[in-house]
C-alpha cells in the first residue's frame, strides 16, 4: 500500500494533471482540500485500527477470565471431592471401630486390617481424584490453547496491517 507522503504527492500530482478540468479552481486550493480528504481518511482509519485493537484485547481478556474461571472450578470440585473422600475414611474408620469394640475385637488385629482396609480405598479413591483432576486441567487447557492463540494471532495481524499502512 502506497504510504501517506507518496499518496499526498500522488495528489498533488493529480491536481496539476487535473489542472485544465478545473480551470476556474485555484491547484493550491485543490491540493489543501485532497490533503483535508486523506489526512480525514487517514484519521478514519486510525480510529478502526484502535477499535480493533480494543475489542481484540478486550476478546483477549474475557477469554482468559473464562479460562481462569474453569480452572478455579476445577480446582474447587477438586477440593470437595477429597474432603468428601477424607470424610467418608473418617466415618469408615469410626464405623470399624464401634463394630470393633461391640464384638471385643477393637484392639486385634481384625480391627487393624480393617483399619488398613480403608485407609488404602480412601487412598485408591483420592488418587482417582488426582487423575480426574489432572485430565480436566489437560482438557482445559488443550481448550483454551486454540481460542487464546486465535486471539493473539488477531492482535498480531492487527499490528502488522497498520505497520505495513504506516
Amino acid at each position: 500500500m502506497v504510504g501517506w507522503i507518496g499518496a499526498l504527492a500522488g495528489a498533488g500530482a493529480l491536481a496539476g494533471g487535473l489542472g485544465s478540468m478545473f480551470e476556474g479552481q485555484n491547484q493550491r486550493e485543490l491540493i489543501r482540500k485532497l490533503e483535508k480528504l486523506l489526512f480525514n481518511m487517514q484519521r478514519q482509519n486510525l480510529m478502526a485500527y484502535s477499535s480493533a485493537f480494543k475489542e481484540a484485547r478486550g476478546g483477549l481478556a474475557e477469554l482468559t477470565k473464562a479460562y481462569t474461571g474453569a480452572e478455579q472450578d476445577i480446582s474447587r470440585g477438586g477440593g470437595a471431592a477429597r474432603s468428601s473422600a477424607l470424610a467418608n475414611q473418617a466415618q469408615g474408620t469410626a464405623a470399624a471401630q464401634q463394630s470393633m469394640v461391640s464384638r471385643g475385637l477393637y484392639g486385634t488385629t481384625a480391627y487393624d486390617a480393617a483399619a488398613r482396609g480403608i485407609s488404602s480405598d480412601t487412598s485408591r479413591t483420592l488418587a482417582g481424584i488426582d487423575a480426574e483432576l489432572a485430565q480436566a486441567r489437560a482438557s482445559l487447557k488443550m481448550s483454551a490453547a486454540p481460542g487464546l492463540a486465535g486471539a493473539r494471532y488477531q492482535i498480531g495481524n492487527l499490528y502488522l496491517e497498520r505497520a505495513a499502512e504506516a
